[in-house]
């Protein structure tokens, strides 16, 4: 029985006792994110725009898919003798590769990135790459098996290793977040889950209350509170400065750029916050810059972006 399948499998097959000391834990896991690496790497053979090429030579594909399984280790995930038809895996394939589960995916990083205190709240991701990871040993097995629809099976075998893994891993790099320091605190809460450590469940600072409800107004575009007009004038006030208007894909791109310069510069933006937010102190401007930057991390102005592409 591998780590995630005592972890986060089916709780009511009979339940087996995992044999593995916590060092091991530790190693089985940092092994699966840097393997990673290499599966990313090798799913990129049957890309879309590498698929016909690779469907030409079937014994080369299967090497490259020998290679893939050899990465996602036993001692992680292992199927022992579990089949399934075909039919069950493309519905799994459909389901996980579609844009409600990418967005689901979204919502659950960008959930444990404000709720970052709370153990509950990572482990939906745990049993997703679990879910993840399996489905993709069962549909390599299927595509050596030289069915029809090998090129539909090979395109969403892309879609699951390269995107919707690859998005799960990366809840786990710390690089990924504005505030390197939520993502220690993931990485840390990760620790414990996979210790099957009981964390005492850390109280919210006064400071991450603050910021969180302010992350919360501004991304709720069904109400007009006063820190979402808050935003809305910074977004305003920043898109103006990085070159309005835009003209073309490429501009945008650099418009981009403009803009996140200007986004992480903190004399810029706790000089726009002053103009619509003027009796705030100094210990409130960094907090609000801190709520303003993560509701950007976290899509809360993608309607504003996409106006500017069509104006």
């Amino acid at each position: 029985m591998g780590l995630f399948n005592h972890l986060f499998g089916d709780k009511g097959s009979i339940a087996k006792e995992l044999k593995i000391d916590s060092e091991r834990r530790i190693q089985i896991w940092g092994r699966a994110l840097k393997d990673y690496e290499g599966i990313s790497e090798l799913s990129k053979y049957f890309s879309p725009n590498n698929i016909e090429k690779a469907l030409q030579d079937l014994d080369a594909l299967d090497e490259v898919l020998d290679n893939i399984a050899s990465l996602i280790s036993k001692e992680l995930i292992d199927i022992g003798d579990e089949e399934k038809l075909e039919h069950e895996i493309l519905g799994d394939l459909r389901r996980l590769t579609s844009e409600e589960s990418k967005e689901h995916t979204h919502i659950l990083i960008r959930t444990i990135a404000i709720e970052h205190h709370d153990q509950k709240k990572l482990i939906p991701i745990f049993r997703k790459i679990h879910d993840t990871l399996k489905l993709a040993i069962h549909t390599i097995n299927l595509i050596k098996k030289r069915p029809d629809n090998i090129g539909e099976l090979l395109n969403y075998l892309f879609k699951l290793l390269f995107h919707q893994l690859g998005f799960l891993y990366n809840t786990f790099n710390r690089e990924s977040f504005i505030d390197e320091s939520v993502g220690d605190k993931i990485n840390h809460i990760a620790r414990a889950i996979i210790l099957e450590e009981e964390l005492k469940e850390e109280e919210q600072s006064a400071e991450n209350k603050f910021v969180s409800g302010i992350v919360d107004q501004i991304g709720n575009d069904s109400s007009e509170h006063y820190y979402r007009r808050l935003g809305k004038h910074i977004f305003s006030r920043l898109a103006e400065m990085a070159g309005l208007p835009l003209k073309d894909d490429d501009a945008f791109y650099g418009w981009i750029e403009g803009f996140e310069g200007y986004l992480y510069d903190d004399e810029v933006l706790s000089s726009i916050i002053r103009e619509f937010h003027r009796k705030s102190d100094d210990q409130e401007l960094q907090l609000i810059m801190i709520a303003f930057r993560k509701s950007y991390h976290f899509d809360h102005f993608n309607e504003f972006i996409h106006s500017l592409l069509q104006s």
